[in-house]
């Protein structure tokens, strides 16, 4: 196969670009990611403090004699 040199610059652009759009795909899903698995142990933390609110607000509720 017989480039020429436009041909071959062409492809060499091509090459960078597609190249660069593969790394920026893999940062952003990275980070996409992490700021599910943050948001999810978030939820989880205000989930718990909820149930354990509501375990002492019971307890405290209850009076024992």
């Amino acid at each position: 196969m017989n480039l020429t040199i436009k041909h071959k610059i062409q492809l060499a652009v091509l090459i960078i670009i597609i190249v660069i759009s593969t790394t920026l795909a893999g940062i952003s899903t990275r980070q996409l990611t992490q700021d599910t698995e943050i948001a999810i142990a978030d939820r989880f933390r205000l989930h718990a403090e909820a149930v354990s609110n509501n375990i002492l607000g019971i307890r405290n509720s209850v009076s024992i004699d």
